[in-house]
C-alpha cells in the first residue's frame, strides 16, 4: 500500500492548523492606525487608509454562531489523523466519505471567510491543506472500492 496518502493528510492537518493562527483575508478602511497609509488623491488631499488583518482565532466568540464551524474547519483534520492512527479499518468507506465531505465543508468556510476581501497567505495556506486531504482520502476509497472488488471476485 502506498504510503503518500498518509503522509499528504498529515501534512494537510498541520497545513490547516498553522492557517488558524495565519490571517486568511484583509480588508482596507478609512481609520487611522499603526499600519495606516497616507495617499495623495488627484485633488490633493491626503486619504488614510488601515490595512486589517482577519485572523481565524480571532473571529471566534462565546455568542457567535459561526464559531463552532470555524473550529470544525480548522481542526477536523488533526483528530481524524489521531483516530486513524489507532484504528486500522482500511476497508471500510465510512471513514474516508465523511473526510471528504469535512474537507468540503473546510473548504466552503474558510471561502466564507475570505468572500468580499483580499485573501491572504493563511487562506492559501489553509487551501492548500484542505486539498492535500481531499486527495488523500479519494485515494482512500479508492483504494478500498478495488479492495471490496478484489475480495468480492476471490469469494464468487
Amino acid at each position: 500500500m502506498n504510503d503518500w496518502p498518509k503522509r499528504f493528510r498529515l501534512v494537510g492537518a498541520a497545513l490547516l492548523l498553522i492557517a488558524f493562527f495565519l490571517p486568511v483575508s484583509s480588508c482596507t478602511s478609512q481609520d487611522s492606525d499603526d499600519q495606516s497609509e497616507a495617499s495623495a488623491t488627484t485633488d490633493g488631499t491626503v486619504e488614510i487608509t488601515a490595512k486589517r488583518y482577519r485572523y481565524p482565532y480571532r473571529l471566534l466568540a462565546v455568542d457567535d454562531v459561526m464559531t463552532v464551524p470555524i473550529l470544525v474547519a480548522f481542526f477536523w483534520p488533526a483528530s481524524m489523523v489521531a483516530y486513524r492512527k489507532y484504528r486500522r479499518d482500511n476497508v471500510s468507506l465510512k471513514i474516508p466519505i465523511l473526510e471528504i465531505l469535512l474537507c468540503l465543508l473546510s473548504i466552503w468556510i474558510i471561502w466564507g471567510m475570505i468572500f468580499l476581501y483580499t485573501p491572504e497567505i493563511g487562506s492559501y495556506v489553509a487551501f492548500c491543506g484542505a486539498i492535500l486531504y481531499l486527495v488523500a482520502a479519494s485515494v482512500n476509497i479508492i483504494e478500498a472500492l478495488r479492495k471490496r472488488r478484489h475480495s468480492d471476485s476471490h469469494n464468487q
